[in-house]
């Protein structure tokens, strides 16, 4: 079962990508994963690296702060 912060961060990024109508391929080309591998990420059931959260934040012109807007204290004590 996806963890309830990794689903919510994935949920944030895709939305900031189809905001900037910018499309899955070229995100994930720009921050060196492969499409699949982002609709995972997407779908909060991989977890987005630091390395890679580092490349989308610039892509998608965020901070980090960004990604986990709206996370609830809850949220945050779901373990895996």
């Amino acid at each position: 079962m996806p963890n309830a912060i990794d689903v919510h961060v994935g949920s944030n990024l895709r939305e900031r990508r189809e905001q900037l109508k910018m499309s899955r391929s070229d995100l994930a080309r720009t921050i060196g994963l492969t499409e699949q591998e982002l609709v995972e990420v997407e779908g909060g059931s991989q977890r987005l690296q630091p390395s890679h959260m580092m490349l989308a934040n610039k892509a998608l012109k965020l901070e980090t702060a960004d990604l986990f807007r709206g996370l609830s204290i809850s949220d945050q004590t779901k373990s895996d």
